[in-house]
C-alpha cells in the first residue's frame, strides 16, 4: 500500500484473522492507521457467520488497539449500539457507514441517513451511493454542508463508473478521506481507481495549486 495515508481491512476476507491476536498482528505491522471492517452478504461484502460472529470480529479489533472500524448504520441496532459503545470506551473511533448500491436517493433521504448516523453516535459518517446519473453527486455532495454544520466528518462519494470523479473530488469538498483500490488485486467495490493513479491524480492537483 505504497503512499497510502490509511488502510481498510476487509476482516469478511480474511476470516482467518477475525481474532484478537490476528488483529493485533495486523496492527502491529501497519505503519499507517487501519480501518476495521467486516462486511456482510448485503453489503458488499463475504462475511457468513452470524451478526453476533460479525460484531466480535470487530471488538477483537478493538481490543487490541484499533484506531478506527466501521460498522454499518443497518446492522441490528442492539448490537450496532454495542459495538459503539465498546469502541468509545477504548478511544477507537467509529465509521457508521450506509450504502446504497443500485442508485442515489433523492436529497431528504440522504439526509434522514446522516441524522440517523449521527443520532447513532458515529465519529465519522460515511454514505455511499451509487452514481447512474449526472445530478447524483452534487446532489450526494450538498450533505458535505448539513454534515459541517452537524460538526461531523463526512465520506461521501458515488460508486460505478459515472461516480468515479466524485473519489477524487470529494477531498476538494471536505471528505475525511477517500477509498482507492490496490494496484493489484481485486476491487471491493465498481469504479475504484488503483492507488498509483489515485496518488498521480492528487500529486497533479497539488502541483497545479503550488
Amino acid at each position: 500500500m505504497s503512499r497510502a495515508d490509511m488502510a481498510e481491512i476487509r476482516l469478511d476476507s480474511l476470516n482467518e484473522e477475525c481474532t484478537r491476536s490476528g488483529c493485533g498482528e495486523l496492527i502491529s505491522q501497519s505503519s499507517i492507521p487501519l480501518i476495521f471492517t467486516c462486511r456482510k452478504p448485503d453489503e458488499g461484502g463475504a462475511f457468513k457467520g452470524t451478526e453476533k460472529e460479525r460484531v466480535q470480529c470487530l471488538k477483537n479489533a478493538v481490543d487490541v488497539g484499533a484506531e478506527f472500524i466501521d460498522i454499518e448504520l443497518e446492522s441490528e441496532k442492539g448490537l450496532r449500539d454495542e459495538i459503539v459503545a465498546h469502541a468509545h470506551n477504548r478511544s477507537c473511533s467509529v465509521i457508521i457507514s450506509w450504502h446504497n448500491f443500485n442508485e442515489t436517493p433523492a436529497l431528504p433521504v440522504l439526509e434522514r441517513v446522516l441524522d440517523r448516523q449521527v443520532k447513532a453516535g458515529a465519529d465519522i459518517a460515511k454514505i455511499v451511493t451509487m452514481g447512474r446519473e449526472s445530478v447524483d453527486i452534487p446532489r450526494l455532495f450538498s450533505l458535505y454542508y448539513r454534515a459541517g454544520e452537524a460538526g461531523i466528518p463526512l465520506v461521501a462519494f458515488c460508486m460505478g463508473d459515472a461516480g468515479r470523479i466524485s473519489r477524487v473530488a470529494c477531498l476538494a469538498m471536505g471528505a475525511f478521506l477517500s477509498f482507492a483500490s490496490q494496484d493489484t488485486g481485486a476491487k471491493t467495490a465498481p469504479g475504484q481507481i488503483p492507488l498509483s493513479r489515485f496518488r498521480m491524480v492528487m500529486d497533479l492537483i497539488e502541483k497545479s495549486e503550488s
